[in-house]
This record gives C-alpha cells, sequence and structure tokens, in this order.
C-alpha cells in the first residue's frame, strides 16, 4: 500500500514537473518565434546592455589592460568600464551573438531560478511529497517573473546559491554546491546581488560562531564565492581601489534628500511593489496569502518554519526600511558618510532589494503549505492560487509590455546606418559622431564611433569635457542640468527643447518636431574630434548657421527618421 502511495506520488511530481517546465518553454517561445523582430525592454536594455558587449568584443579589447582604450565609445573609454572577460554574458555573446545570447540568457535565468527554488523549498523549507505541487508552483511562479536579463543569475539566481550555502552549512560537502557557489560569480554581479548576500551569509556565520557550531565549512564557503568575485570583478577593483589616477564619475552621483514621510513611502513601495530592476509581483495575490499565514503561525506551524517565516518576513521589511532611510536628507548630503563612501567605491548600499523576490517566493510557499494543513480539499485552491499567480507573471512578460515599442531590427535599424555609413564614405574610425533625439548605442551598434554614450562608470574628467559641449543646453533646463551634474551615465547631447517635450530621445519615424535653437559649443565638439550629428528630430537650419544639414535618411522597418548634420 505504501509503494503505491509514493509511485502515486512521484507520478504527480513529475506531472507537476513537466507542466511547469511546458510553461516555461511556452513563456520562452515568442523569443524564438518573433527573432529580432521581437519588442524588447529599451530601457537599461536595448539602449546600453545589450551594445556594451557587442562593441567589447569587436573592439578586440576583451584581454587588454584596464588603462586600454575602447575607441569606439565616448572618445575612447577605458577598458575598465567595460564587462569583466570573465563574465558569463560575454561567453554567450561571443558563442551566439547578441540577439542569440539575449534568448539563451532569458532561457537560463529561468531554467536556473526554477531549478533553485524547487531544491531551496524541498530540502531546507517544504520538504515531503505532499508539497510537491506548492515546490513546483511557486517556483513557476519565480521562473517567469519579469526578470532584468543583464542582472543574470543575480536575482533569478538567488535560491540556488542560497541552497548551496545552507546545504554547505548543515554539512552536505557535495561537489554540485562548491560549483555552485564557485560558477554563481561568473553570472550575477557583485555590486547587484553578491555583496548582500556575503552579507547575508555572514551574518549566518556569526551566528554559528556565537553558539559554538561548526563553522569552518561554512568560512569556506563564504571566501570561495567572494574569491570568484574577486577573480571575476578584478577589473573594478583596480580601478576604484588600486588605480589612484582612476576617478569615476559615479564620485560625483548626488541624491537630494527626502524628509521622514517621503523616506517612509519610499520604504513602503519597495515592500509593497519591490525595485524596476527586481519585480517581484507580489502585491496583488502574494501578500495577501502571506499575511493571512501570521493568524496561523502558532496553530499550524512547527517551531522550525515558523521562525523562517518571521526571519524573511523581518528581513524583507528591514530591507525595506534600509532602502528608505538612505534616502533621508542626514545620508544623502555631500558632507555625509554615504557621500564620502561613493567618492572611494561608488556602490549603492540599498540592493537588498534585488533579493526580495526570492525571499517573497519563499513566504509564498509557506504559506500556502500552510493552507494544506486545514484540509486536502484545499489542494484546490492552492492549485488556483498559483495558476492565477504564474499568469499575472506571465502577462508581464516583455514582449507583451513593450508591445508599442520598435522591435530590435527597427530599434538599431542596421540597414538605415550603412546608408548613412556609405553616404559619409569615409572609415568610421576617422570621425566621430553624436547623437540627438536617439540613444547613441543605436550607432554604436552599426559600428559608428561617438563621443556620447551610456555607461555605468567612465572617468570623471570626460563627464567635464563633454560638459562643455552642451553647456548651453543644460543652462537652459534646471531638469537636464540637475539630471546631467548629479549623475550623469547618460552623456547624451542633450536638448532642452526636447525635455520640454518630455523625453530626451524621439524613438518614432514620422515625427514632425524641429529644435529651434540647439546651443552646443561647436568647438569644443570639433576639438573633440566630432563631426556629423545623427538626429532624430530636425534641427532649424536658419537659427543654427554652423549646424549645416547634409542628408535626411528614411527606410521602411526603422524607427527613426535620420537626419544628418556637420558641424561647422
Amino acid at each position: 500500500m505504501n509503494k503505491s502511495v509514493d509511485w502515486i506520488s512521484i507520478s504527480r511530481a513529475k506531472i507537476y514537473l513537466a507542466v511547469c517546465l511546458t510553461a516555461i518553454g511556452i513563456y520562452l517561445f515568442p523569443y524564438i518565434y518573433f527573432g529580432s523582430d521581437a519588442t524588447l525592454r529599451i530601457h537599461d536594455n536595448l539602449d546600453s546592455n545589450y551594445t556594451w558587449y557587442k562593441v567589447l568584443l569587436d573592439s578586440g579589447t576583451l584581454f587588454s589592460s584596464n588603462s586600454y582604450k575602447v575607441d569606439q565609445l565616448m572618445n575612447g573609454v577605458t577598458r575598465s568600464s567595460l564587462p569583466s572577460e570573465f563574465n558569463f554574458l560575454v561567453l554567450l555573446y561571443a558563442a551566439f551573438g547578441p540577439y542569440g545570447a539575449y534568448v539563451v540568457n532569458q532561457a537560463l535565468i529561468r531554467l536556473i531560478g526554477f531549478l533553485g527554488m524547487c531544491l531551496l523549498l524541498k530540502h531546507h523549507v517544504i520538504p515531503g511529497e505532499k508539497n510537491s505541487l506548492i515546490r513546483t508552483g511557486v517556483a513557476l511562479c519565480f521562473a517567469l517573473l519579469p526578470f532584468w536579463p543583464f542582472g543574470g543569475l543575480s536575482t533569478a539566481g538567488v535560491p540556488l546559491v542560497v541552497y548551496a550555502f545552507l546545504n554547505i552549512r548543515k554539512g552536505n560537502y557535495a561537489w554540485f554546491n562548491w560549483v555552485v557557489l564557485l560558477l554563481y560569480p561568473a553570472y550575477s554581479s557583485l555590486v547587484l546581488s553578491g555583496f548582500y548576500l556575503l552579507f547575508i551569509f555572514g551574518l549566518l556565520w556569526l551566528y554559528d560562531f556565537y553558539h559554538k557550531r561548526k563553522v569552518i565549512p561554512a568560512l569556506g564557503a563564504i571566501l570561495l564565492i567572494s574569491m570568484a568575485y574577486l577573480f571575476k570583478s578584478y577589473r573594478l577593483f583596480f580601478s576604484f581601489i588600486l588605480d589612484g589616477g582612476f576617478v569615476s564619475h559615479r564620485a560625483e552621483f548626488y541624491s537630494e534628500g527626502v524628509g521622514l514621510i517621503k523616506s517612509l513611502n519610499e520604504a513602503l513601495s519597495i515592500f509593497s511593489h519591490g525595485h524596476s530592476h527586481a519585480i517581484s509581483l507580489h502585491s496583488l495575490i502574494i501578500i495577501p496569502i502571506v499575511f493571512l499565514t501570521i493568524i496561523f503561525l502558532r496553530k499550524y506551524l512547527n517551531d522550525s518554519t515558523r521562525k523562517k517565516y518571521i526571519l524573511l518576513l523581518t528581513f524583507i521589511v528591514i530591507s525595506s526600511l534600509w532602502y528608505g532611510i538612505l534616502r533621508l536628507e542626514a545620508l544623502t548630503s555631500k558632507e555625509s558618510i554615504g557621500s564620502v563612501m561613493m567618492g572611494y567605491f561608488p556602490m549603492q548600499m540599498d540592493r537588498f532589494y534585488m533579493l526580495l523576490p526570492a525571499f517573497w517566493m519563499v513566504l509564498f510557499a509557506i504559506s500556502l503549505s500552510t493552507l494544506l494543513k486545514f484540509s486536502k480539499k484545499m489542494l484546490i485552491v492552492v492549485a488556483m492560487i498559483l495558476t492565477s499567480q504564474a499568469i499575472y507573471a506571465s502577462s508581464y512578460h516583455e514582449l507583451f509590455r513593450f508591445r508599442n515599442g520598435p522591435c530590435v531590427s527597427a530599434f538599431y535599424a542596421t540597414e538605415q546606418f550603412d546608408e548613412i555609413s556609405n553616404y559619409i564614405g569615409k572609415e568610421k574610425s576617422e570621425y566621430r559622431v553624436a547623437s540627438l533625439g536617439i540613444h547613441p548605442v543605436i550607432a554604436q551598434y552599426n559600428g559608428f564611433y561617438t563621443l556620447d554614450g551610456y555607461i555605468a562608470s567612465y572617468p570623471l574628467s570626460y563627464k567635464h569635457q563633454f560638459r562643455e559641449i552642451i553647456k548651453g543646453e543644460l543652462e537652459k533646463n534646471p531638469a537636464l542640468k540637475k539630471y546631467y551634474d548629479t549623475w550623469g551615465s547618460r552623456v547624451y547631447l542633450f536638448s532642452s527643447e526636447l525635455k520640454e517635450k518630455g523625453a530626451y530621445v524621439m524613438n518614432r519615424a514620422g515625427n514632425d518636431f524641429e529644435i529651434s535653437n540647439l546651443d552646443i559649443n561647436k568647438t569644443a565638439f570639433r576639438d573633440m574630434g566630432g563631426r556629423f550629428i545623427l538626429s532624430a528630430v530636425k534641427v532649424n537650419e536658419e537659427n543654427n548657421p554652423d549646424i549645416v544639414f547634409k542628408k535626411s535618411f528614411k527606410t521602411t522597418g526603422s524607427a527613426w527618421d535620420i537626419y544628418l548634420y556637420e558641424v561647422q
């Protein structure tokens, strides 16, 4: 009889697994079906990361020294400003090209996220065959979240690396656990999630040390992942810590502080909705279910599970409050310790939110397992809740969310930019361009050498140098001036007139917008090697005699109408 029950349980577990993997396959299928006609997220995606890896590989500077200049970007950005050669995404780009790497990356982060959540829940949270539906269902809901693609496993891989660390902490020293800790840094970011995971692992180690438990293996695990991050991110450490001549533009990051009420609102927003780079979609279904469980903590949860529930919820609350606290005026002034630290090692200290999607899902799993303790009939209710959450997550599929935006091929418009290159008729390395009303990465993707760009970290001196070009436009618009001076990661040819229309890009062909006065420093532009402006909008020729119109390029299938101007 017991064997029969076990066989049925195993069969059900396999069915659940097959259904979930099929759902993930369906989620991924549109990427393959539409190909370059897919409409992907633009912000912090097509407008930046998607092109960085391509330019890096095309430049032949993958293994060059930190100080070597990648000439195509921003008049020669230093090699240290681009991803490390030990970044797994670089390998994907080399093997599959930009779009192929993007699709393979989407598949890997979702499958690894699913596997990691299943393993974490099975071995450390809700074991037992009766919970197999919950484990696979919650893992599916996690795998379907709209992860930021270029974060790699920074969020999606959290369950797997936590699973591996907890195994070692409990005395399971299988090779798989060590391999996970060794390889995770290559496919994640130290400044997005790695530092914060290490902080949590360190707290667990201190807890074990205080209670005189076995701590050497866990310490070895922490050292292993730390050394792996150090190896992968050696360019980051060399540039910020050992290279006294490199000063990042991030040293001038400055955010005006807020009052206590606004700070609490920021904290509440992170708690209830998460962050745009770590969306957990927990506000509609998961939070009500999680809070319902509080009523039954004592009656239906054993001590171990109850402790996990309380610790996770407490961590989420504290992380959210921490996010809000760091925005207080006292901590954001230029004299504060936070600003001083940013000058030495520019890293945001509020990114514990990158871990929260995984923790919300673990709470979700504990809560659903509590519902099953009422009655076996609750299994149907649990299945309905999981299905609803999975459908909700699927509705955030980027091809659906951004369906009204330009597709990949229209965004990069390679045919149109080939026409521009042929018209200019010179080697692209012989001149520099800047883009107006259009993201600079589009020119970079098509092989043009640009003065402008969008980079996470580059020399502060270049920020000041480029500012001389756009100084006149910044002075016209306080919002643009603040945007550039207090952040400055987007080194764009800004227009105050475009900004007044509510944007700094005009990502639509067929627009009739015309800039009346483009107040840029032509001498500074030419001195930096600039010659042409690639504009998505017209520039009035009479009011701007030093900006000479050459030709317009309008191509079917492009998201842009490009007007080529030469700066005299």
